[in-house]
């Protein structure tokens, strides 16, 4: 029985695709998916390949299309939590120059003021200097750019409530999407 196992095992085996045939088969699905090929027609014109020892069911090559959809949603979230990171580190430099030019905005302000005296023939010398210092509270567009910085961080990690609500009804060939608008008094 065991010699039986092992022949069916070596059967079996012979009929696998290796890691670069899967490989390189998925690129040709992904190819051809992408550019509008259904599973049909990836299969045939796979199958059409010349000097290919092996061919692939229809059910193989949904196989390698969910596999490969599994690996791009990965790949997208990758992509989207790299890119959510560095935009976090941006708007937290935004901010932080944005704190600083709030802070010199409130600093006092320092009026020079140098009266001179006229000689003929446009010869001026300086008469009296004046120096006012007058307080400052601060230029509030840099505190609406940092209310802007934080909207915008708030925003991108979802800590707003939504302003709509999407629903999907499956049941027929093609879901049904509903959206309904909310208004902030709606809300809880």
């Amino acid at each position: 029985m065991t010699d039986s196992l092992t022949a069916k095992r070596r059967e079996a085996s012979k009929n696998k695709r290796s890691r670069a045939q899967i490989a390189w088969d998925r690129a040709f699905i992904e190819h051809a998916t992408l550019r509008g090929a259904n599973e049909n027609q990836v299969t045939e014109r796979l199958n059409a390949l010349p000097d290919r020892p092996y061919t692939l069911s229809r059910s193989s090559i949904h196989a390698d299309l969910t596999a490969l959809r599994k690996q791009w949603e990965k790949e997208t979230m990758t992509e989207i939590e790299a890119f959510v990171r560095e935009e976090l580190r941006g708007l937290r430099l935004q901010e932080d120059e944005l704190w600083k030019a709030w802070t010199r905005s409130q600093l006092d302000a320092e009026t020079i003021r140098q009266k001179v005296q006229a000689h003929g023939e446009g010869a001026l010398t300086p008469a009296e200097i004046t120096k006012t210092k007058e307080g400052q509270c601060g230029n509030p567009a840099y505190m609406r750019l940092i209310l802007d910085v934080r909207d915008r961080r708030a925003k991108l990690l979802g800590l707003d409530k939504p302003d709509r609500l999407d629903a999907v009804l499956h049941g027929g060939a093609e879901p049904i999407v509903f959206t309904v608008k909310l208004a902030a008094s709606d809300l809880p």
